[in-house]
């Protein structure tokens, strides 16, 4: 079986009974092997020896509620500071233990290793082409949490009708969104028709059904829109 355990206190966390393992050289990797601010574990299996799971298996959290990790794991003697994120190789690496990190213990990207992001929506305004009929939004994402967010990110817009909400477009944000940091705006193209009474609203980590990503503030994920157009 794998076994996490919490590390002040040994009480059993997870216990994973699918694993299967004739012990030789495969061990847990503890990393972020899909660049989405979290970590996951990397499990190697075979089951000759014993019946269960064979091959890799990838353990994540799917709230996103696990601390950020490094995507970088690069050797079985593993230490935090032996090999930079970019893969670059330091001649004098700093001792782990001196920056808290033991033996095979993975760095955090963020000084705040159990951080999470906090995106919000920000429409810039919006232009009209009344020949056309079309109303074109301009919409930035910030970040003000400290884990930066996935590229896929969801992103959905919805026209209001009272408290009533049409789903119009949805999308992703399309790159990552580091710590404070506000991307170019991105541009949604509206006919007239498809605007509501009330106008529309933007909302972040939201595919049309709702949104999964862990964030500091949940209650600030949309921004509205709600001006005349052309007659």
């Amino acid at each position: 079986d794998m076994w996490v355990y919490n590390g002040s206190t040994g009480a059993v966390l997870l216990r994973e009974t699918n694993h299967a393992s004739g012990t030789l050289r495969e061990y847990p990797v503890v990393a972020d092997v899909d660049r989405d601010g979290d970590a996951e574990i990397v499990l190697p299996d075979n089951n000759y020896a014993r019946t269960g799971w064979d091959g890799l298996h990838i353990l994540g959290e799917t709230g996103d509620r696990w601390a950020s990790a490094q995507t970088v794991y690069s050797q079985y003697d593993w230490s935090a500071t032996a090999v930079d994120p970019d893969m670059h190789v330091p001649a004098a690496p700093v001792a782990p233990w001196s920056l808290g990190y033991g033996w095979r213990q993975n760095a955090s990207w963020s000084e705040e290793p159990d951080g999470a992001p906090d995106v919000a929506p920000i429409i810039l305004g919006a232009c009209e082409d009344c020949q056309a009929d079309v109303l074109t939004v301009y919409v930035s994402v910030e970040n003000t949490g400290a884990v930066f967010t996935p590229e896929d990110l969801p992103i959905a817009l919805y026209a209001v009708n009272g408290a009533a909400r049409t789903l119009i477009s949805r999308t992703t944000v399309g790159e990552e969104v580091f710590p404070g940091e506000r991307l170019a705006p991105m541009t949604f193209s509206v006919p007239f028709a498809s605007v509501g009474a009330d106008g529309l609203v933007v909302v972040v980590d939201d595919d049309g059904s709702g949104g999964t990503q862990n964030e500091c503030d949940e209650g600030n994920n949309e921004d509205t829109w709600d001006e005349p157009i052309c007659p």
